[in-house]
């Protein structure tokens, strides 16, 4: 099977296949598949990829559960990329999805695992701590500053201004 299509079938063969509850985001088949294994009723979407995104093979392709979500429900494909805004992969709840460029669905992002300071932009530098956020593949710098609370003031302000609503850690 192939992976990632960033289109598929219409919402009408999706809704054939599929049966979602937006309210929980899991998925069950409506029809059975050619499979002694998988009936209709099963749970669908117990695969997850690399990545940590649940995915569901239909029509001989495999695809992202949270985009097939998008597609049951609003009956489009998004273009860009769908923002998961609690962060949890698994998480395909309709009202936990929103599209969103490459460069929003980045800044709602999680921390890194070797992060120095425990704030997303915000890092130690030799003798000072010093602020960046990044924008689309640019990185810009926020300035260097004396104590950790005022590198972490000059991040969040970036973020409100920059990503608004798309920011890590924002309510949705």
């Amino acid at each position: 099977m192939t992976t990632k299509p960033k289109s598929g079938p219409p919402q009408e063969v999706v809704r054939a296949h599929l049966r979602y509850n937006p309210e929980t985001g899991e998925f069950w088949w409506s029809v059975a598949v050619r499979s002694k294994k998988i009936k209709a009723g099963d749970r669908a979407a117990r695969t997850v990829n690399a990545n940590g995104y649940l995915t569901i093979g239909l029509l001989g392709r495999l695809y992202l559960a949270h985009r097939l979500a998008w597609v049951y429900i609003y009956g489009y494909w998004p273009n860009g990329d769908l923002d998961h805004i609690n962060g949890n992969r698994a998480d395909n709840r309709i009202a936990n999805l929103r599209e969103a460029t490459r460069s929003q669905n980045n800044a709602n992002g999680k921390l890194r695992c070797d992060s120095t300071s425990g704030v997303k932009g915000v890092s130690w530098d030799v003798r000072r701590w010093k602020a960046y956020i990044d924008i689309g593949r640019k990185r810009h710098r926020l300035g260097s500053f004396k104590t950790l609370e005022d590198a972490i003031k000059a991040r969040r302000a970036a973020e409100v201004r920059i990503f608004g609503k798309f920011r890590y850690g924002a309510p949705p």
